[in-house]
């Protein structure tokens, strides 16, 4: 397949957002631009250049959900919204949607309606994450395609599989265990750094554009050292050449300069309560997309699987 064919597929296929357990499909040309940092009330905007946006608002309640009271409140909140634009405002209470997959553990209502712009919308509680979700893709007034905006909705999660969570931005995609907080994040277009936190452990995940410039004078190994030195500080570290993903890669590896941790360590191994004294980092270069993708984790002695699952969950072409 040429390159010009396999860029066309990408387009077709769309891009994963995931964010706090909320994941969705949307156009290759949409991104973030609005991120909660809070996981029990969270909110999610992607949009592109256009003006088309998609939506997502939800929260945990602590008792009972009544969803017709829930709709009933958003659709007065877009009522105010639009008087104060001066536009007249439309209610759709069983609009038309084109794409309906099924969700066992969700009793959806769509609702849509039409102002100064026009939107569908979907709200739920799920049964197994215990969420409100409402959500709505916002077009320019007579320009919606309810097909795409149905799509959008129905490629909608609001919780990860087997215990695990999508994190997925700016060509930043990492899998990781549900329970663990997001402690740290930049995202831009050039980099996208991940961080998350658990308890005494650590899990960093990083990618950044235009490998191939960021190469031209420094080795894989040196570049990784050069940006990762400051988070490395407190571990005496080492490296060898490795291949990650089916490409050209190196491995760092350290143990904590810490002394009260290094005599604490073999203790809390042997009360199986085992401390996180070492560090284990693995980077490659990506030439098919330009890129370079690193992985980093602070682990107990010989306990890998967390950063084999995470390097494993990267998908970088």
């Amino acid at each position: 397949m040429s390159q010009a064919a396999v860029v066309q597929k990408r387009r077709q296929q769309g891009t994963v957002i995931g964010w706090q357990g909320v994941t969705m499909r949307v156009p290759e040309d949409w991104y973030p631009a609005a991120l909660g940092s809070d996981r029990a009330t969270g909110y999610l905007r992607v949009q592109n250049a256009e003006g088309s946006a998609v939506e997502v608002k939800w929260f945990s309640p602590k008792g009972s959900v009544d969803k017709e009271r829930e709709l009933e409140k958003y659709r007065k909140t877009m009522e105010r919204a639009a008087r104060k634009r001066r536009a007249a405002f439309e209610w759709r209470a069983k609009p038309k949607v084109p794409i309906r997959e099924a969700r066992p553990d969700k009793n959806r209502m769509f609702f849509g309606w039409r102002a100064d712009s026009e939107a569908l919308g979907v709200i739920w509680y799920c049964r197994t994450c215990s969420r409100v979700v409402i959500a709505q893709v916002t077009t320019p007034l007579d320009q919606g395609d309810a097909a795409l905006a149905s799509s959008i909705l129905s490629s909608l999660e609001d919780h990860g599989e087997d215990g695990r969570e999508l994190w997925s931005l700016y060509g930043l995609q990492v899998r990781v265990p549900k329970g663990w907080v997001l402690d740290k994040h930049q995202l831009m277009a050039g980099y996208t750094m991940l961080q998350f936190r658990r308890g005494g452990r650590l899990l960093r995940a990083e990618r950044w554009a235009l490998a191939s410039v960021a190469l031209k004078d420094a080795t894989l190994d040196d570049f990784l050292w050069e940006r990762s030195r400051k988070f490395w500080k407190e571990y005496s570290t080492a490296s060898e050449e490795a291949e990650w993903q089916g490409h050209p890669g190196v491995e760092f590896t350290g143990r904590t300069r810490k002394v009260w941790l290094r005599v604490a360590a073999p203790v809390s191994r042997w009360v199986k309560r085992p401390l996180a004294d070492q560090l284990t980092a693995r980077a490659w270069h990506c030439g098919d997309e330009n890129k370079i993708f690193a992985v980093h984790a602070t682990h107990p002695r010989g306990d890998l699987a967390l950063l084999d699952d995470a390097v494993e969950s990267v998908v970088c072409h």
